[in-house]
C-alpha cells in the first residue's frame, strides 16, 4: 500500500505466525475504519483462501474444492462494496472473547463484527445486515436487541 508505514511492534519478538498476521491485520482493520462508516445496508462474508502451507489456524474441508484454506470474515457497506472491518478466523482463540458464548460460533462472529461498528457509532441503529448462510433465530434475536434488521 503505498503512503503506508505498518507500525513497528518489536518484531524481533514476535514468534508466532499468529502474532505477526495479526498485527498486519489489525493495522488494516483500523485503517478501513478509520476513514469509513457504512451506509444502512451491510454485508457479511465469509472468504476462504487457499492455502497448503504449515499453521495452526488452517481449516480443513473434504468435501470442498479448495480443501485447505484460511477464512476471513469481511463487513462491508452494501453499495460501495468497501470493506468496514475484516476477521481473519485463528480457531478457538479468535472466538474466547466474543460475547455470548453459549451462541454457535458463526452467530458469534457476526455479532462480534456489528459490535465493532457500534463502539465506533454508538447511537447507530436501522441497520440492515445481509448474511449468506447464517441466519438463524439466535442471531436475528440478538441483532434485533441492537436495533439491527436480519436479511
Amino acid at each position: 500500500m503505498p503512503h503506508s508505514k505498518i507500525p513497528d511492534s518489536d518484531s524481533k519478538n514476535l514468534k508466532t505466525c499468529i502474532q505477526r498476521a495479526s498485527i498486519f491485520l489489525k493495522y488494516l482493520d483500523s485503517k478501513f475504519s478509520e476513514h469509513f462508516i457504512p451506509g444502512q445496508n451491510i454485508c457479511i462474508n465469509e472468504s476462504i483462501v487457499k492455502f497448503k502451507g504449515k499453521i495452526s489456524f488452517i481449516t480443513y474441508n473434504p468435501m470442498k474444492s479448495t480443501k485447505w484454506d484460511i477464512r476471513i470474515y469481511a463487513m462491508t457497506d452494501s453499495e460501495t462494496r468497501y470493506i468496514y472491518t475484516i476477521l481473519l478466523y485463528f480457531g478457538s482463540i479468535t472466538s474466547k472473547n466474543f460475547i455470548r458464548p453459549d451462541l454457535p460460533v458463526s452467530t458469534r462472529i457476526l455479532l462480534h463484527l456489528y459490535q465493532k461498528l457500534l463502539n465506533k457509532i454508538p447511537e447507530v441503529q436501522g441497520y440492515y445486515m445481509f448474511t449468506d448462510r447464517y441466519t438463524n433465530i439466535p442471531l436475528r434475536e440478538e441483532l434485533m436487541k441492537m436495533k439491527c434488521h436480519l436479511t
